[in-house]
This record gives structure tokens, sequence and C-alpha cells, in this order.
């Protein structure tokens, strides 16, 4: 299972080596470090991640649905990023 992480986040693959999981960043038990599907279960059901493999493929599409941070509100009632 491939997911995008939304939040960055700790947790551990194996229950022994905990690893930090970026906001932004595409995990899969190929990569350093690994997630494996328990792992990327978590991530999901608490809204910390997405599904990679449900995301838009084109380049367009991408950009349209961006991981991005929380937006926080100025006290002039801007909202940035």
């Amino acid at each position: 299972m491939r997911i995008t992480m939304r939040e960055t986040r700790l947790g551990s693959p194996n229950g022994r080596d905990v690893h930090t999981y970026e906001a932004g960043e595409t995990y899969d038990a190929d990569t350093i470090p690994p997630v494996d599907d328990d792992l990327a279960s978590v991530f999901l059901r608490e809204g910390w991640a997405v599904d990679a493999d449900a995301l838009p493929t084109t380049p367009a599409a991408r950009r349209a649905s961006k991981v991005t941070g929380p937006t926080e509100v100025k006290a002039d009632g801007e909202e940035q990023q």
C-alpha cells in the first residue's frame, strides 16, 4: 500500500524502530523509512495520510490536489498557509 502523508507523524512499522513520516512525502514497503499495511491503515484511518494510488496521476491534477499543511488565519482575518 502506498500512502502520501498529509501531516508529519511518528510511526513504527515493526514495533521497534520509530521513524518520522513527513507531510507531502509518499511511502510504501520499499521506501526508507518503510510503511507496512498496518501502519498505513492507521495513518489513513486517522486522516494523517491519503491513499497515494487513489490520487490523480496527471501533472495538472496533481497540482490541483496538492497536499498542504494546515491553514492559519491571521488576526486581520487573512488566511495563510
